[in-house]
């Protein structure tokens, strides 16, 4: 974990709030539209996508898997994979206790949901790596 604090560097333009309902997708077209780009900033080709796999790997999907077969992560090490997950975590059990919003009165339950959903699969992850 002590690579955390060189892993969001990268030239890659990133999202950093990509998950399910900031993803539209057409029907018509097969095209995913994201929207809410509130944080963009730029990182590694793959940190927005480690960072959707916990909604996938709640809703039973093999996110391993996922993570092994998209050439976005391709060759990325698990150590890194994990340090990002744990940096997420960190930030959403810190986002999830802040006071409430009241222009946003879902934002802090979800902090604490994805702060459990991204604990939840890095310490399985963190298992079988042991």
């Amino acid at each position: 974990m002590e690579q955390a604090p060189a892993l969001p560097t990268g030239s890659s333009v990133q999202h950093n709030d990509l998950r399910p309902d900031n993803i539209i997708l057409d029907s018509r077209s097969g095209r995913a539209w994201i929207c809410d780009w509130n944080y963009l900033a730029t990182g590694p080709a793959w940190a927005d996508w480690v960072a959707l796999l916990p909604y996938a790997h709640h809703d039973g999907l093999d996110a391993d898997a996922l993570l092994r077969g998209s050439t976005l992560s391709v060759g990325v090490p698990d150590d890194a994979v994990d340090s990002w997950l744990a940096l997420l975590a960190a930030y959403m059990v810190v986002s999830g206790g802040s006071p409430e919003v009241p222009t946003s009165p879902h934002l802090r339950a979800h902090g604490r949901f994805t702060a459990r959903i991204v604990i939840d699969w890095l310490s399985e992850r963190r298992k079988r790596a042991a």
